[in-house]
């Protein structure tokens, strides 16, 4: 069992989604009503020690990467970051590491504007958990369920970097090109949040976006379930970075675009009728890339030569009793 299906089968109820009227489990964060004008999104991410990162990694990295990966989800919803809370469990106390993890936190925190507002600690293995508020106009959330067959796909930034860095994150052997290898964990570890991109997108009435966690197509599939539609995508515009493709072949690069993970660029669905406003837009963030568009063919992922792509991407399992 996987954790898409212990969400559906557990968590995704009636007995605990009931009192939420606005969108249902599922999206990247949820949403609630708190004033005639507003909505709260709010969104909870688990790091475990060993799972999400390596043993001994650094504390100030850890500490960013930690609040960055949450503050992504509610730019997904199209929403501003207001604050968060951070269950914290420690297997000793080292105030030398706490020292670095509260910086990494509080940088991000900052760049962000966001407020630690409470959150409990304990002892135990390394987890991390941090649970993000944001602000949204009311009924203006960037859900999954919105696309529409035409619609335009589009990345808010390059993808695979952080996925291949998982192979340089513990390695001590030189290599002939530490400055892209540099450049590669450093997506890793700092995360660019797209609230500012997000915030533009919604304002030329984005239908839905996701941010890129587990990969490319996986989440993809994600809007393209929700929404009951279909997408062709144009494997030879995937924004790839120079710093990959100078570490492995094409081929490769292009494997860890679809299905690395961990970039934590953001999937948009634009309308058709939306080109020129989404032209402009690219001028002032060039990093908005149009890769594909949405059909009407329900759940299927296709190539340009119409090819089916096949489906898959990271997810914790668990071996069922």
């Amino acid at each position: 069992m996987n954790e898409f299906q212990i969400i559906q089968k557990y968590f995704a109820t009636k007995k605990l989604t009931q009192a939420n009227k606005i969108a249902k489990i599922g999206d990247d964060a949820a949403v609630f009503n708190i004033s005639n004008s507003m909505d709260i999104v709010q969104s909870l991410d688990t790091l475990v020690e060993g799972v999400h990162f390596p043993i001994n990694a650094s504390a100030e990295a850890l500490g960013y990467r930690a609040l960055a990966v949450c503050i992504s989800d509610i730019a997904a919803m199209g929403a501003i970051p207001h604050s968060f809370l951070m269950g914290l469990t420690l297997p000793k106390i080292s105030t030398a590491w706490l020292e670095k993890f509260s910086q990494g936190l509080a940088d991000c925190a900052q760049k962000h504007n966001i407020a630690l507002i409470g959150g409990d600690t304990t002892k135990g293995p390394l987890c991390i958990s941090i649970q993000c508020q944001g602000l949204v106009p009311k009924g203006a959330s960037l859900l999954r369920s919105g696309a529409k067959a035409g619609d335009i796909i589009c990345i808010t930034g390059e993808l695979g970097d952080a996925a291949a860095s998982l192979n340089y994150l513990t390695a001590d052997k030189p290599n002939n090109n530490q400055h892209a290898i540099t450049q590669l964990l450093k997506k890793f570890w700092y995360p660019e949040s797209q609230i500012q991109v997000s915030q533009e997108l919604r304002a030329i009435n984005a239908t839905s976006a996701i941010d890129v966690s587990d990969g490319l197509l996986q989440d993809l599939n994600h809007i393209v379930s929700t929404s009951n539609v279909g997408a062709e995508i144009n494997l030879a515009s995937i924004p790839i970075s120079n710093a990959l493709m100078s570490l492995v072949t094409k081929e490769e690069a292009l494997k860890y675009a679809l299905y690395g993970g961990d970039d934590y660029t953001l999937i948009v669905t634009i309308p058709k009728k939306n080109q020129q406003q989404l032209n402009l837009l690219q001028q002032q963030f060039p990093q908005i890339k149009q890769i594909g568009v949405i059909t009407s063919n329900s759940n299927q992922i296709i190539d340009e030569n119409k090819k089916p792509l096949y489906i898959t991407g990271y997810q914790h399992k668990w071996n069922s009793n």
